[in-house]
């Protein structure tokens, strides 16, 4: 059964602990197949437990792919990217709330509730729904998954890569934290690329940070790619973005993924092969 085909059917969601569990154990006979060997790093964080698999060697390796292989609750609101438009981005991002604070004073006004009330009652019901309410349909949620498995069938048993699949990315990502903390001195002159949800979109997206720049603008400046290709510096401040924390060093990163323009032409399964396409000339 092909990677496709196992993660929409049996695996489609992973956010229980026997459910991430069981794909654990299916995505480490992956890795093995393709050379890699797997373990499984388990650290507590805020008295919640993380399961990152890891695969290949972090100290020997040049490269390391990142992806967050659980997935989310229900969203109620989308999450809007705009790649070179960061005030309309924030903008559209923050509407949800402005709309809870426009119900909670409905509230106030009509039903005469205290202000902190209505509040808290809102955020309650939000939070509850989202934490309650599973998704069921993760089909972009798991195209990282398989522009990794495209990445490692065509460099398998490469000895310069290791591969790390992060838990609990919802939940204030305490999977890339307990990473960081443990490997994160071993990152610090490496290459690092997460991947990022890319079964939607129409255009690639590759942001990078200060140290990635050279070689990103060299890229960028040679860019025949079959869809539209976004690149965006990221400022330190904005590192977080990007999943990077070593701390008190500057990484070399790219976080790499398709978002949906206005001119949506590109089929999914192609924008996910552009992606592929642009990891594969990082290493060209």
């Amino acid at each position: 059964m092909e990677i496709r085909d196992a993660v929409y059917t049996q695996y489609l969601v992973r956010n229980t602990y026997a459910e991430k569990r069981s794909f654990r154990f299916y995505f480490s006979k992956v890795l093995q197949s393709y050379g890699y060997e797997p373990i499984v790093q388990s650290a507590r964080i805020m008295g919640v437990e993380s399961n990152n698999l890891i695969g290949g060697s972090l100290r020997h390796c040049k490269t390391v792919f990142l992806l967050s292989y659980d997935t989310p609750k229900t969203r109620f609101v989308p999450q809007f990217r705009l790649p070179g438009r960061p005030g309309l981005q924030f903008f559209l991002n923050l509407l949800p709330m402005l709309l809870l604070a426009g119900i909670a004073a409905l509230l106030v006004v009509f039903l005469r509730l205290p202000v902190l009330a209505a509040e808290l009652l809102l955020l309650g019901s939000a939070f509850a729904l989202y934490y309650l309410v599973n998704n069921k349909n993760n089909y972009n949620a798991s195209s990282p998954l398989l522009v990794l498995n495209a990445c490692l069938e065509r460099m398998p048993q490469n000895p310069g890569i290791a591969v790390v699949l992060l838990d609990n990315s919802d939940l204030f990502s305490l999977g890339r934290r307990a990473f960081f903390k443990e490997y994160g001195s071993l990152l610090a002159e490496k290459n690092m690329i997460y991947l990022d949800f890319s079964g939607r979109g129409d255009t690639v997206f590759v942001e990078y940070t200060k140290k990635a720049a050279p070689m990103a603008q060299l890229l960028e400046s040679e860019s025949q790619e079959p869809a539209p290709v976004f690149w965006e510096r990221k400022r330190p401040a904005d590192l977080a973005l990007l999943r990077f924390s070593c701390v008190g060093k500057s990484p070399i990163g790219y976080s790499i993924g398709a978002y949906r323009s206005e001119s949506d032409t590109y089929a999914d399964s192609g924008a996910i092969e552009a992606v592929i396409q642009t990891i594969l000339r990082l290493f060209a």
